[in-house]
């Protein structure tokens, strides 16, 4: 959870994005993975790097219904 107790759906929001795309907009990137130093891990937008597609925006309210749906199953 966040300081303000609000929390993060990262990994819900992946999964939901996985199974129905169009909740998603994305974008092709060229990135690399930064290997070494305090960065190490993190992605940088670089010319020819990989050519990746980003999720780069969300619909909130179809992910949050889509989401509490799943939470009601019986």
């Amino acid at each position: 959870m966040t300081q303000s107790g609000a929390r993060q759906f990262w990994d819900e929001l992946t999964a939901a994005i996985a199974t129905d795309e169009s909740l998603a907009t994305f974008k092709m990137f060229e990135l690399q993975v930064v290997e070494e130093g305090p960065e190490s891990g993190y992605t940088k937008p670089t010319a020819g790097g990989g050519t990746i597609r980003v999720a780069v925006s969300v619909n909130a309210e179809r992910f949050e219904a889509t989401f509490l749906n799943v939470l009601n199953i019986p």
